[in-house]
């Protein structure tokens, strides 16, 4: 009886580590399945971390890139302005300009008349004669058209004449310079071909290139057919 007694108080350790072994179990079953969710919960808040970061980033590309646009577009804008300002100045200075020129160019012509100096000087002679003209005159006297007609000669040939009528200008406005060379040639052109030669034989040429002088120069070039 002593002997039994002894066995049934040797038994509560199995029990025991039986108890024990599903108690560590259960801990770690939980350790891992708290580890597993923290590790998902760190790998979402770094996702949300990152997507936030990029979406500030963006956000503040974004706002960098619609900054420097406005500046862009302030700075065109401010550029046309100065632009059409400048614009404005250069056509008051041109119109002021053009002003200047016609008064100088109606005042040249009075002076040099006051001064008594020639309107028209004929110099050269055949085949290559210049006409000097002053300021603001187009028109020859009866006398220099007869002075003209004595340093050519004669006129019996001048059908066969080929003649190049080649102007240069004085006058500061373009526009009216180039009418002025216009009306010069006209008149010498007039004269050569009331006296025989024949319209089809002139050659006009106006020159862009400024006179050397203070006067304007028509030059005349007379060739002599051979035939």
């Amino acid at each position: 009886m002593a002997g039994d007694s002894s066995s049934r108080e040797q038994n509560y350790w199995p029990g025991f580590v039986d108890a024990l072994t599903n108690v560590v179990l259960v801990m770690v079953f939980v350790i891992v399945v708290f580890a597993i969710s923290m590790f998902g919960a760190l790998i979402k808040l770094s996702n949300a971390h990152l997507q936030r970061n990029l979406a500030e980033r963006m956000h503040e590309k974004n706002q960098s890139i619609q900054q420097s646009l406005q500046e862009a577009r302030a700075e065109a804008k401010r550029e046309h302005e100065r632009a059409e300002l400048l614009q404005q100045e250069n056509q008051r200075l041109h119109s002021e300009l053009i002003g200047q020129q016609q008064a100088v160019g109606k005042a040249r012509p009075r002076q040099a008349h006051s001064e008594m100096a020639p309107a028209v000087v004929i110099s050269g002679k055949m085949p290559n004669i210049s006409l000097s003209y002053a300021l603001g005159v187009t028109a020859l006297e009866k006398k220099l058209m007869q002075a003209l007609d004595g340093v050519i000669g004669d006129f019996d040939k001048a059908s066969q004449w080929h003649v190049l009528l080649q102007a240069t200008m004085a006058e500061p406005a373009p526009s009216e310079a180039r009418r002025l060379a216009f009306y010069r040639i006209a008149v010498i052109r007039d004269h050569l071909v009331a006296q025989g030669v024949l319209p089809q034989h002139i050659e006009t040429v106006i020159l862009d290139t400024p006179s050397p002088d203070s006067r304007s120069h028509v030059d005349v070039q007379i060739r002599r057919s051979t035939e």
